[in-house]
């Protein structure tokens, strides 16, 4: 009686695993229809990196990005944010501030400098204060950012420890896969 039963409890495991497999796959799929895992795909094929995970619903996406912890787009009613993540915030001139700056610079078709400029007043901001403020954040509001509909922020991560720089596009057209 116990070996019919373990062969059922197998044979269910096995049909389990199928199901969960087939599922993922359909998810997977699903993923690389989506905009946001194309957009990241295309900073990825420049900057290096690959697609860690993708929702069902296909409005977030993370990826690996060297010389990061991360880089996530999140896109919600219309609006996308570009976020990388890392443990504490990058010296000012590191070799990422250029990698941010090309990925930035791809995402809104416009020129390297405008990103450039707000990553560095970021960059300046936190190696001035984030080893004193334990609330760091920094804001460029969007008359400031010369880019139309367009916020950036820096600080602590939202959760847990850690550092991110996110650029909030209120209008997702500047993700045209075309650029």
């Amino acid at each position: 009686m116990s070996t019919s039963m373990s062969t059922n409890a197998t044979r269910l495991i096995l049909l389990t695993a199928a199901m969960l497999s087939v599922a993922g796959s359909s998810a997977l799929a699903a993923a690389d229809s989506c905009a946001i895992v194309d957009l990241g795909r295309r900073i990825n094929t420049r900057e290096g990196g690959k697609l860690l995970d993708a929702n069902s619903d296909c409005n977030e996406a993370r990826f690996s990005l060297p010389l990061t912890e991360g880089l996530s787009i999140t896109s919600m009613e219309g609006q996308i944010d570009l976020t990388f993540e890392f443990k504490a915030p990058p010296r000012p001139g590191a070799p990422v501030e250029a990698k941010m700056s090309r990925a930035a610079a791809m995402v809104t078709g416009r020129t390297r400098a405008n990103a450039n400029w707000l990553i560095r007043q970021c960059l300046a901001q936190a190696a001035a204060a984030w080893r004193r403020d334990a609330d760091f954040d920094y804001q460029i509001p969007a008359e400031l950012t010369r880019l139309d509909q367009q916020s950036f922020r820096c600080g602590r991560k939202q959760e847990g420890p850690g550092f991110q720089i996110t650029f909030h596009f209120q209008d997702a057209s500047y993700f045209r896969t075309d650029k």
